[in-house]
């Protein structure tokens, strides 16, 4: 069952607190809570919180777009995913199980992570829901795009397994800010 955020809700959508009501909104935020994929700074786990507790500070308005979200979408807060915070595969399971979930109901997933590995599960559970090839935008200064770190699938590996999928080819990967160590992929040095 979903947890309800400590501190509210992203930009005070409601709460979607039965995940059976799901299907027909717009748009669906969900946290990941996991730094289990992390090496050196635990405690992305807290970013769930912290986004929506710093997106209480703002509005939902833009004034250069003259849109109100509130006003143009159906959204909702369905609180956080529940992860396995010592077992990164089961974890993983979980985020794809949930955002393939979303998916199948025809709702936009936002998924307010949670460190960098969790990338890879949520391209791999909205994967089965598209129908083309799937394109990801990442801003990042690593490629995050090696086959194994520590002998693992961690926070820098979720874009070489996610592209990986079928209908998710490194050509439709689009990486902003890369300065960092060259990915293991061919074509992505």
């Amino acid at each position: 069952a979903p947890v309800p955020a400590p501190g509210g809700t992203f930009i005070g959508v409601p709460f979607l607190e039965d995940m059976r009501q799901l299907g027909g909104q717009d748009v669906v935020f969900v946290g990941a809570p996991l730094d289990a994929g992390t090496t050196y700074r635990p405690g992305t786990r807290f970013g769930p919180q912290a986004i929506r507790a710093a997106s209480a500070l703002g509005g939902a308005y833009s004034a250069d777009w003259g849109v109100d979200l509130h006003e143009a979408l159906d959204m909702v807060d369905a609180g956080d995913i529940q992860v396995i915070p010592s077992n990164l595969e089961k974890s993983f399971d979980q985020i794809a199980d949930a955002v393939g979930y979303i998916a199948e109901r025809g709702v936009f997933a936002v998924v307010l992570g949670g460190d960098h590995a969790i990338g890879y599960p949520d391209v791999r559970g909205l994967a089965p829901y598209v129908d083309g090839a799937i394109g990801i935008i990442h801003f990042d200064r690593h490629s995050d795009l090696s086959d194994t770190l520590l002998d693992e699938r961690m926070h820098g590996s979720p874009f070489f397994h996610a592209t990986n999928l079928p209908n998710a080819p490194a050509t439709n990967l689009v990486q902003i800010g890369i300065g960092g160590w060259p990915g293991s992929k061919p074509g992505m040095r």
